[in-house]
């Protein structure tokens, strides 16, 4: 355990009800000039919803929206497409991100997981390609780890990273 880290593992995409939130938001304000849609409320926007997403993460990972830990950290595989990680970049901009893959895609699409998940098999070369683009869009704030990488020497480059 570090001082000032706090770590935890999946979650089960439970982020993605925030993108959904601001999409529906962003939908009804489109649709406000119609009597149906309209509302009185105009105090929830986009922002709103990036403060929500970091009080639920807090909360879920420390149990604890004022904690004093400095710096909170997740393992999440559901985060893949261009939508979720653009939310994930507004909602946390002080973020960095772990950009871990595998190079030899089709040796992963043979492995124990992929064989019983066919249809994630089918889409790993798109997720992996998305992951990357992403990560050379926000380059400062990425760091590439390829499994194939997988060292001592390289866990400690990320430590200091």
């Amino acid at each position: 355990e570090l001082p000032g880290l706090s770590l935890s593992g999946e979650h089960d995409g439970q982020l993605l009800s925030f993108v959904d939130l601001r999409k529906r938001l962003l939908q009804t304000r489109k649709m406000r000039h119609l009597k149906a849609w309209r509302t009185t409320n105009d105090h929830v926007g986009e922002k709103e919803v990036y403060c929500l997403a970091q009080r639920w993460f807090r909360l879920q990972h420390t149990g604890n929206d004022c904690s004093p830990t400095s710096t909170l950290g997740f393992k999440e595989v559901r985060y893949a497409n261009e939508e979720t990680l653009d939310f994930l970049s507004s909602a946390f901009p002080n973020s960095r991100y772990v950009i871990n893959f595998r190079r030899d895609t089709k040796k992963q699409k043979q492995s124990g997981y992929f064989q019983q998940e066919r249809r994630k098999a089918e889409r790993i070369d798109n997720v992996t390609e998305t992951l990357l683009r992403f990560g050379e869009q926000h380059r400062d704030v990425s760091y590439f780890l390829p499994l194939e990488d997988f060292r001592t020497e390289k866990f400690s480059d990320m430590f200091h990273w």
